[in-house]
């Protein structure tokens, strides 16, 4: 479980380090809104709970998201608050919801 949670982390590294690139694309899609293939049609379960500890990852009913609003999650957490790990489900859910931010979560 530690070697998946050091790629998961290496994996985001990665990604961070091409921030402008990713930016341009994912600001490009969003923009599209509704009219962009991630809107309404793909749906991904969203579970994380930002914990190295396997069981605390898949307890609970996931969220479910749609491409587009993991977008909007992955910009906000990642690039906007250069968070290392993606967002607990339910500040994520919060989010997406409001604009609001659990602390703590």
């Amino acid at each position: 479980w530690s070697q998946a949670w050091q790629e998961y982390e290496d994996l985001i590294k990665n990604i961070k380090s091409d921030k402008e690139v990713c930016l341009k694309c994912i600001d490009a899609e969003l923009a599209k809104g509704e009219s962009s293939e991630y809107a309404n049609r793909t749906v991904i379960p969203y579970n994380y709970r930002n914990s190295k500890s396997r069981w605390l990852l898949y307890l609970g009913k996931p969220l479910f998201l749609t491409k587009s609003d993991y977008l909007k999650v992955f910009k906000e957490f990642i690039f906007n608050e250069n968070k290392e790990v993606l967002p607990h489900h339910l500040r994520a859910a919060a989010y997406l919801k409001c604009g609001c931010k659990i602390p703590g979560l």
